[in-house]
């Protein structure tokens, strides 16, 4: 179970309210120091949220159409740029898109380093972390499927 999704579920189903808060200034919690704590550690309860059944395609589609896809578009742009310089409309077209998609894309992160105190390189890597997010997502779903269990600092998730 994973408190933070489940709890607030059952106290909404129980008639309570819930509701998000920041709490930067009063408290810091480091739950996790190496990579492969990360990984296990959101694969843990992974298939309570975005990688459950029923929300992992939507998620992934969103999150890889959003969030991944427009820096290969930007990508592609510079590419096309560099050996070709066209300046057609469909170009140009292409060419402004990308860049309102890779801004959107940017702007939250951009935003969140110093509300939030995030490290500048998470939202510099944002696309690469985006793309390890859904890898654990579907790691996850994959295990589930197959039947595999999950264990996290001696405790036993099912």
């Amino acid at each position: 179970m994973h408190d933070g999704l489940r709890l607030p579920r059952l106290f909404r189903t129980a008639g309570f309210k819930t509701d998000l808060a920041d709490l930067t200034n009063l408290a810091s919690c480091r739950m996790y120091t190496s990579a492969s704590e990360v990984w296990n550690g959101l694969a843990k309860n992974a298939t309570e949220g975005l990688g459950s059944p029923t929300l992992i395609i939507p998620t992934t589609a969103l999150l890889f159409l959003g969030q991944v896809l427009p820096f290969m578009n930007l990508g592609s742009l510079i590419y096309q740029q560099i050996n070709n310089s066209s300046t057609s409309y469909w170009f140009h077209l292409y060419s402004t898109m990308t860049l309102i998609s890779v801004v959107s894309a940017y702007l939250p992160r951009i935003l969140g380093i110093t509300r939030f105190r995030q490290d500048w390189r998470g939202a510099i890597l944002h696309p690469f972390g985006i793309v390890l997010l859904l890898g654990i997502q579907w790691y996850a779903f994959a295990r589930k499927i197959i039947g595999c269990k999950t264990s996290w600092r001696n405790r036993a998730y099912v």
